[in-house]
This record gives structure tokens, sequence and C-alpha cells, in this order.
């Protein structure tokens, strides 16, 4: 069964990479969901670091996290 995106990409002019310093890409969920909504948290937007070379791939500020109330 093959997997459809849960994401978008909406900029290319994310928070730079902490490690190698790369502009990243800017993400967030397509629909958030009742599974999103029954989690502790979730996060709106996150960042993607598009370096090949770099260890970091998801970027998650907390700042952008959504708590349960």
């Amino acid at each position: 069964m093959r997997r459809t995106k849960q994401h978008r990409v909406v900029g290319h002019d994310g928070d730079p990479c902490h490690r190698c310093g790369q502009p990243t890409e800017v993400r967030e969920h397509i629909e958030i969901t009742a599974k999103h909504r029954n989690q502790p948290f979730y996060y709106s937007r996150w960042f993607y670091c598009v370096n090949d070379a770099c260890q970091t791939k998801q970027i998650m500020p907390d700042r952008f996290r959504i708590w349960r109330t």
C-alpha cells in the first residue's frame, strides 16, 4: 500500500538548519485530523533541511507546537 503525502510545502525560506546553515523548507499538514487533535500536542508547521549531506532532516520549533486543550 502506498502512503499519500500528509504535508505540503508552503515556502523555501524557513529558519536555517542549525547543523549545516542551509535554508529549509517550511512544511505544514494538509489537514488537521482527529488523530492530531487526540494527541497531547502536534506541530502546525515544521522545517525540513533539503541538504542531502546534512544528518538533520526535520526541525520542530516549540513556537509551532499546538497543545490539546
